[in-house]
Order: structure tokens, then sequence, then C-alpha cells
């Protein structure tokens, strides 16, 4: 998760009343809320949708050409404030091709520098696929 001080020098403000603000960084978007004097972070949620077309870097990756790339089946916030991204990635060697056909896969959504909007395909392929299996 990012720092508070990254927030508010990255993000881009979009709401503030002087004791609450909203900033949108990355896939997310942060509640920030003054207390005293100093500013901490209430809340964050992805701002990824079912559709939107992503890519991904896993931790393990070395350099960014063994990124995924793939789009949003669903995003799950749980309570305890972590959030997972499920995603269809495509195959590298056949690029029109899921590499997991049953299941969508699951992605922690930590940073906004592992995973990020980035369109590869068609938006009407990626349609099809949503409406073709009820998402």
């Amino acid at each position: 998760m990012n720092t508070i001080e990254e927030v508010m020098y990255h993000g881009t403000p979009v709401f503030e009343d002087g004791k609450h603000r909203e900033f949108l960084y990355g896939i997310f978007r942060y509640y920030v809320e003054r207390t005293l004097d100093q500013w901490t972070i209430t809340k964050r949620e992805c701002t990824l949708q079912p559709g939107e077309q992503i890519i991904y870097t896993p931790w393990h990756a070395t350099s960014p050409k063994n990124s995924e790339t793939g789009f949003v089946t669903s995003v799950k916030h749980y309570e305890n404030g972590e959030i997972t991204v499920f995603c269809r990635f495509w195959l590298k060697d056949a690029p029109y091709e899921l590499r997991n056909k049953l299941n969508s896969e699951g992605v922690a959504c930590i940073s906004p520098e592992r995973l990020s909007r980035h369109q590869t395909h068609a938006q009407s392929m990626v349609n099809q696929w949503m409406e073709e299996n009820g998402k």
C-alpha cells in the first residue's frame, strides 16, 4: 500500500472539505482524513471495473516483458482493507486465447506499479466474452 506522502504528492485530488480529502492514484481512490495535525489514509478502493483491460507484473517478474495482459472479471473489497482483482489473462504464445478456461485468477491489488489499465485487444472482444459468460 502506498504511504500518505506518496498519495498526497503523486495523487490527483478529487475532493476536499478541510477535514477529508480524496485522491486518485493509479487504479486506487484513497480517502484521507485529518486528525489533529496529521493526515491518514482511512480507506482505499480499487477503481477498476469488470471488462477493463489490464497489465499485471507479478512480484517474481524480473522485467516488464514478464508482465501479463488480460481483463478484469470482478473486484472484491474485504473488510480488512485488502482488495483482490479477479482477471482473465491472455496466453503469451496465442494472444487471442485465454490462459485459464475455467476460472478467473485473483490478483492481490497492492500496488499501482504492479497492476494498471492497459489495452492490448479490441474492447469488443472483451465485451463479447463478458456478455457470453454473464459477467
